[in-house]
Parts: structure tokens; C-alpha cells; sequence
């Protein structure tokens, strides 16, 4: 039981440090570009995370909208019925 518990702790730790030091290292790259001398660098990041944001933010209105086909087959294994389905946003 006390071996679980250990290995318990020691995955947590993993976790917690592969989540933690990649923030780490992008806020002391920030904290380097913002403090370089041409201050333009320190604005790379957040126009990148701003970038993103719009892309995720037009791809959740492009693919909201997306149909689905449901074919019925009888028993011979041919089809038979055919219906295009569209989803809408906040509808079933």
C-alpha cells in the first residue's frame, strides 16, 4: 500500500514539473524579449496568443455547422433511405 502511495507522490511531481516548467520558460522568455532593446520583440507573443485565439475563435463559427448523412440499409444490405441532418449550435 505504501509503495502505491510513493508512486503516487513521484508521478504527481512529473506532472506538476511538466506542466510547470514550460510556463516558467515562456514567461522568462517574455521577461528577456520585453527587456531587449528594441521593445517591439516583447509584443511576439502576445501576438501570437492573440492570433491563435482569433483562429479558434473563427474555426468554432466555421465548424459549428456541420451535417451529418444516416443511411438506413434493408435487409439485402443495400440503401434504402438517405437524410442529411444538420446540427445547429445549443440544439440537441
Amino acid at each position: 500500500m505504501a509503495m502505491w502511495s510513493v508512486f503516487g507522490i513521484i508521478s504527481l511531481l512529473i506532472a506538476l514539473i511538466s506542466i510547470l516548467l514550460p510556463v516558467a520558460l515562456v514567461v522568462a522568455l517574455q521577461v528577456w524579449l520585453c527587456k531587449r532593446k528594441n521593445r517591439w520583440l516583447g509584443l511576439i507573443l502576445p501576438g501570437l496568443s492573440l492570433l491563435f485565439s482569433l483562429a479558434m475563435l473563427l474555426s468554432v463559427g466555421v465548424f459549428s455547422h456541420v451535417g451529418t448523412s444516416v443511411v438506413s440499409y434493408d435487409e439485402h444490405g443495400t440503401g434504402v433511405e438517405e437524410h442529411h441532418e444538420e446540427s445547429h449550435p445549443g440544439v440537441g
